[in-house]
């Protein structure tokens, strides 16, 4: 598994998920709605901060967590270059100060919502929560 973060200009960027378990994600950044795929089932969606190595850090977690829960959950993984771009396609997110975001989206509705670095563990718990 592996992943490139990459400039696609004018403050853009755009992820790569090469060798991903076919649950896992790649989603565009600051869309102007939430995809209809995120309002089927149940997500989990990892918000990361272009310009944070902690946070892209946490995209080989997210991998994990989708190779780990298999079919049952989609794991999408999403840049951000300011928070407020959550706010056109996750409106009911607090979007507290750190990041990344973790959220959890079952057929459309936030139901949770964690900030900073997890633990695939910790995840992998609160999904199965």
């Amino acid at each position: 598994m592996s992943n490139r973060v990459e400039s696609t200009g004018s403050r853009r960027f755009a992820i790569t998920l090469e060798g991903e378990p076919h649950n896992c994600h790649a989603l565009a950044m600051a869309p102007s709605e939430r995809e209809t795929a995120l309002n089927q089932g149940d997500w989990l969606v990892l918000v990361f901060a272009v310009w944070s190595g902690p946070d892209r850090n946490q995209i080989t977690t997210a991998m994990e967590v989708a190779r780990e829960v298999g079919g049952t959950i989609q794991v999408g993984i999403r840049p951000f270059d300011n928070k407020e771009e959550l706010r056109a396609w996750c409106p009911e997110a607090k979007i507290d100060w750190m990041s990344p975001i973790w959220l959890v989206i079952r057929e459309g509705k936030l139901i949770n919502e964690m900030c900073g670095p997890q633990s695939r563990e910790k995840i992998v718990a609160t999904l199965k929560g």
